[in-house]
């Protein structure tokens, strides 16, 4: 049921001892990851993903929580949570106190919050989360009116399936499931429009007025109650199906065989408008055989015109065409866009509305006519440059779009390393379904960032740009970092395998990007000096170096964990797999026909005062092989590491 079993109560700051707490109760398990309840599962089968508190401010930022005390009272009969917390930011000022009580077959979480302070939000709410893997199953939602019939929807909704709710009815594996939603009307809306793995119920409703006003000393309570059949539970314990072996559900990844599939084309965004890339930047660029550079032109901004010459240059410097992201309120600098091209290699040009980030049949007509007036060939269409949500939403003018696109950014809701791991899976599904809508027309994903580039939802002009202009709130510590480059590995291939044509990820330099700018040492110009670059280099690298090879299909065990891409280059077979989990981990792979196999794990790049002369090679350090069998080859992984296999096909 918990980690010690005694019937005493311990306070816990908000250090480790008041996260990663485990629960068993019967065939009931959960977790506390500070004060959000995650992984609720019957019987091994996870039934809710998390139930937390969520306080979103008037431009829809998050406000973060505090935990300021937690108290975990345990007997064999049952358990219970005491939590308090704090959201405090800017005008922002609340505090709540919850409980989590565990009994025999029922589980019910509860808060009860007071605002210090006097400030706007847009929600104040428990919120719930549910696993992707619900998808179809049949789903009875009590709503004030009566009860409704459906279903977690299999594909991504493009609005709310469930409105009105006060509570529904669902089946896990084999256990009825009942939850009743007590403190207001509740929603529900599919998150993976937003490349999140989960359904959320939420309270308030969208269509209630926003932001609401919220006065010193206001309460909010609400409570969850989770309950279930316990006669149709099953034992967690199962058993491998007849016919398979230990083997079969040892292997991590199945590679098919075959001539493979084309990769897509990998581009990258501009980093500084206007700022030229260094002969070094370049060069380490170049190593990456990139097919484009996305430029963004924001005809709205005075200094569009300047920043779009230096980034054609970057682009000719590179050797690759432009992919143009335009932005615009009207069609209005639309020829002077045009003219202003010139002779330029542009790939494919993008049309946005600056007020709505979808795009507009007027604003796409406007830019093709001026393009086809400056006589520049490129592809021109569009679609969302906020986020996949606004793209499935949208009444788009797909008949005379000749290119569709939409960004990725996995962090809008939650952003621990275990959730955006789980987007990786949900990516391919994000690409089928945009082609499904526009059919043939080549679909072009990017910018894939690790946070938004800019607050499409914001009230204010000040919170929509604070991002955009460069502020830490657009930039993830983890952008140098391998457990990015392993993530970037698995977005890849779940992108190319829904039949993306094209990708862009990151951006050229900086905090955003692939690699750092040199930084002047004792007085020297940085322009000599080297980039520091960073472990998602390193990776693209790796499938340069393979030239034109050839996607293989692969079966995943678990893309969240361990994704991989499986290429072919003429007799050469490699597989790159990352380890995305906090602990290192045998990670076995099947190769048919691949022989002469040896197993590397990717090194840190070094330092750039040790790169020297070669500080372009890629570095493999020769992995612990976890055994060989003829066909099935092992290799160790490191937590948050990448590794690699090399064979020979026969």
């Amino acid at each position: 049921m918990s980690p010690k079993r005694d019937s005493t109560t311990r306070w816990g700051p908000t250090g480790p001892a008041a996260v990663g707490l485990r629960f068993r109760l019967g065939p009931v398990e959960l977790s506390l990851d500070g004060t959000v309840v995650n992984h609720i599962a019957i019987g091994g089968f996870e039934v809710l993903r998390s139930v937390y508190v969520s306080v979103r401010d008037e431009d829809w930022e998050t406000i973060p929580v505090r935990l300021v005390k937690q108290a975990v009272l345990q007997r064999d009969t049952g358990f219970e949570i005491h939590l308090v917390a704090e959201h405090v930011a800017g005008d922002v000022n609340l505090m709540w106190k919850g409980s989590v009580i565990g009994k025999a077959n029922c589980l019910r979480v509860a808060w009860d919050a007071v605002a210090r302070s006097a400030f706007h939000a847009n929600r104040i709410s428990l919120c719930l989360l549910h696993p992707v893997t619900l998808a179809g199953r049949p789903l009875t939602v009590t709503t004030r009116e009566g009860a409704v019939a459906g279903w977690f929807p299999p594909e991504i909704s493009p609005h709310q399936p469930f409105r009105g709710i006060v509570g529904f009815q669902f089946q896990g594996r084999e256990a009825d499931c009942r939850v009743a939603l007590d403190g207001g009307l509740f929603e529900m809306e599919d998150q993976r429009n937003w490349s999140d793995a989960s359904y959320k119920t939420y309270s308030p409703p969208l269509n209630d007025p926003i932001p609401i006003r919220v006065e010193k000393g206001q309460r909010f309570r609400q409570s969850v109650t989770l309950d279930w059949d316990p006669m149709r539970v099953p034992q967690l314990a199962r058993t491998p199906s007849p016919g398979t072996s230990e083997l079969d559900h040892a292997l991590d990844v199945r590679v098919g065989i075959g001539d493979g599939t084309a990769l897509p084309s990998i581009g990258v965004s501009s980093a500084d408008p206007g700022s030229p890339l260094s002969t070094e930047e370049v060069r380490a660029l170049r190593l990456l055989h990139l097919a484009h550079l996305r430029v963004v032109v924001d005809l709205r901004l005075p200094t569009w015109r300047g920043g779009l010459v230096a980034d054609l240059a970057n682009a000719a410097a590179l050797g690759v065409p432009a992919e143009l992201e335009v932005v615009a309120d009207d069609g209005e600098g639309f020829a002077e866009l045009a003219a202003s091209l010139g002779s330029a290699r542009v790939a494919r040009v993008l049309v946005f509305s600056g007020a709505e980030h979808v795009t507009t049949l007027a604003l796409l007509r406007g830019l093709r006519d001026a393009l086809r007036t400056a006589r520049i060939s490129a592809a021109c269409g569009g679609g969302s440059r906020a986020h996949f949500a606004e793209f499935n939403r949208a009444s788009l003018p797909v008949s005379e779009m000749e290119v569709a696109g939409y960004p990725v950014t996995p962090q809008l809701h939650v952003f621990d390393h275990e959730s955006l791991a789980e987007t990786l899976a949900v990516q391919a599904s994000m690409v089928e379904q945009a082609r499904s809508r526009v059919g043939t027309m080549p679909v072009s994903v990017g910018p894939v960032t690790l946070l938004p580039r800019y607050n499409s939802t914001a009230r204010s002009p000040a919170a929509t740009w604070a991002i955009a202009s460069g502020s830490d709130a657009a930039v993830d510590a983890r952008q140098n970092s391998l457990f990015v480059a392993g993530w970037t590995l698995g977005s890849l291939s779940a992108l190319a395998r829904g039949g993306a044509a094209a990708v862009t990820y990151f951006e050229t330099t900086g905090r955003r990007g692939l690699m750092q700018r040199p930084r002047a040492v004792n007085g020297e110009d940085p322009e000599a000096g080297l980039p520091e670059l960073y472990p998602v280099w390193q990776v693209l690298s790796l499938i340069a170096d393979l030239g034109d090879a050839r996607m293989l299909s692969v079966v995943l065990a678990n893309p969240a964990t361990t994704p991989a891409l499986a290429l072919v280059a003429g007799s050469r077979e490699v597989v790159l797999v990352a380890n995305l989990s906090p602990d290192e981990r045998e990670i076995w792979v099947a190769m048919p026909g691949a022989q002469a196999v040896s197993a590397y794990v990717l090194d840190v790049v070094p330092e750039p005062a040790h790169q020297g002369a070669a500080w372009y090679a890629s570095r493999l350090e020769t992995s612990r092989q976890a055994g060989y069998g003829r066909e099935t080859h092992g290799l160790v992984l490191p937590p948050c590491t990448i590794g690699e296999i090399r064979g020979v096909r026969v």
